[in-house]
């Protein structure tokens, strides 16, 4: 199995890949090294995912093709982290990258809008537990939020206003009910942190962009 250890990458005058591996031949990359080209992917998307969004925008014409579509973004990031003909220190070795200062025409004259994205990219930091489970309470919420919506409101029109409807008033009258049940989860802090995303529609636009406000308000 193919180990990212002792891999070395240079550019070429007519811009093309070169990759050095211990105990091989150096060889042009091409679309064909699955195996390298694949482990290479893989740890880009997990480890420098700003660059890798950045590269798969940039390359999303090629998506139809997935293995000439990984193939220009693992291209890509090699150009421009790994050009240079280094000797003393490998590129990739025991799964640690090693940039290089890579000779480039735009660098600092703000014409590549993907200098330091792609090139010298920031690594992503791995999420803790306590990310990972917040992310699942966000999940979570989401629909119980919609549930109790969808759920409260014929109670509200028939208890409280069964002659009249303003969503202004059960959007306040909501928010005080789904206050009382992130109490009772204990979870009230952690509601105020999460960014709702759903859109709601009303005959009353004065009224829907008041309750938008409110929720704000209330939110953050």
């Amino acid at each position: 199995m193919l180990k990212l250890n002792n891999i070395e990458f240079y550019n070429t005058p007519s811009g093309s890949v070169m990759v050095s591996i211990e105990g091989q031949e150096a060889f042009m990359l091409l679309p064909t090294h699955y195996d390298l080209i694949s482990i290479l992917h893989d740890y880009i998307m997990q480890n420098y995912h700003g660059a890798y969004l950045a590269l798969s925008s940039l390359y999303k014409g090629s998506a139809q093709n997935p293995s000439y579509y990984r193939y220009r973004i693992v291209s890509r990031f090699a150009r421009c982290n790994f050009g240079e003909y280094e000797t003393n220190v490998v590129d990739i070795s025991k799964h640690t990258f090693h940039f290089e200062q890579v000779h480039c025409p735009l660098r600092g004259t703000g014409d590549c809008q993907l200098e330091k994205v792609v090139c010298n990219p920031q690594y992503t930091l791995p999420l803790t537990e306590m990310s990972k489970f917040k992310l699942i309470i966000r999940w979570v919420l989401l629909p119980l939020w919609l549930t109790i919506f969808i759920v409260y409101l014929p109670i509200w029109y028939l208890l409280m206003s069964w002659y009249y409807f303003s969503f202004q008033d059960y959007w306040e009258s909501y928010l005080v009910l789904w206050d009382r049940v992130m109490i009772t989860l204990r979870l009230k802090n952690e509601w105020k942190s999460i960014k709702m995303s759903c859109c709601f529609s009303t005959r009353n636009r004065r009224c829907f962009e008041a309750s938008v406000v409110r929720m704000k308000h209330v939110l953050w």
